[in-house]
């Protein structure tokens, strides 16, 4: 597998001073459908933020930072977008600087994974999380209150936005493998309240094929299933034995034949569906009668 999400800009409003109760951030362009929108609100701690219709506090979030000022971190996934997000605060006049940023080649579920850390410092620790697919994206938010920099250590650096102190930090990464991402320090230029988001997504992989003919194997990672399609199939063929597959073994995995023996493999069945869950690096077994050949194609896991 390879990374497959793409971040694809952002957009903002930083009020600052002016003390509205809604934050409302023009877009350049609604995002197209399947989008993922991942926002980030820093403002003051009186009330309670509520979202555009169809977002979600990922979790840990709002946090409160030291009775200070309250940071949020949101996410969906497009599906006709309006123009404009507002993110208002029930408290009434309010300091608030958002963000809303865009990325594609998400999936909708599961969920992200998240955490999120506090400080009242010139550091806050972006915490780790166990990410739950390979080729994760791994989006880590910085939020900082009366500060004039924010930077994280490590990571592609996608946004610095805010004015009046009030700042909001976006950087990436692609996690590889599926493991703990790490922590990341984010460092303001001066000690006051900050928090740190890390929250990992999963991405949506295209399904990968394997056109086979004769006899062979090849490797699966971790996917749901395989569908598997035919050509040069000869019309005598019946669906009992004497099908294109003579034989179709999972490595790896235990299957029961119909007499009960304990075999790796299926024997002259001509599967159009085969659901199972994968796990790892399994080798796919096959032989076919001659002038045959076979598309088995990855379904990817949810």
């Amino acid at each position: 597998m390879a990374q497959a999400w793409a971040f694809q800009g952002y957009a903002f409003v930083s009020q600052g001073d002016l003390g509205l109760a809604t934050a409302t951030v023009q877009t350049i362009r609604p995002a197209a459908d399947g989008d993922l929108l991942l926002a980030a609100v820093i403002y003051d701690p009186g009330g309670t933020l509520t979202l555009p219709s169809g977002w979600a506090h990922v979790t840990g979030s709002p946090v409160t930072v030291a009775a200070s000022v309250k940071c949020s971190c949101a996410w969906k996934i497009a599906s006709g977008e309006p123009a404009s997000y507002a993110f208002a605060n029930s408290a009434g006049a309010a300091v608030f600087t958002a963000l809303v940023a865009r990325y594609n080649g998400i999936l909708a579920a599961p969920a992200p994974v998240s955490a999120v850390t506090t400080a009242t410092a010139s550091t806050v620790t972006g915490p780790t999380v166990t990410t739950i697919a390979t080729d994760s994206l791994v989006a880590r938010v910085a939020l900082g209150d009366n500060s004039t920099s924010l930077a994280f250590a490590s990571g592609t650096a996608r946004a610095l936005v805010g004015r009046s102190g009030d700042l909001i930090r976006l950087a990436d990464q692609n996690q590889a493998t599926v493991a703990a991402t790490g922590t990341n320090v984010a460092t303001a230029n001066t000690s006051n309240h900050l928090a740190a988001f890390t929250v990992a997504f999963k991405q949506s992989v295209p399904a990968t094929t394997h056109v086979v003919s004769g006899s062979g194997s090849f490797s699966i990672g971790t996917c749901a299933g395989l569908s598997v399609s035919y050509t040069g199939l000869p019309t005598s063929l019946g669906t009992g034995k004497g099908n294109p597959v003579r034989y179709f073994e999972l490595g790896n995995i235990a299957w029961a034949t119909a007499n009960g023996a304990a075999r790796n493999y299926y024997l002259e069945h001509n599967p159009e569906l085969i659901a199972m869950p994968f796990v790892g690096a399994n080798l796919v077994y096959y032989s076919l009668i001659p002038g045959v050949t076979a598309t088995f194609s990855e379904l990817v896991s949810l």
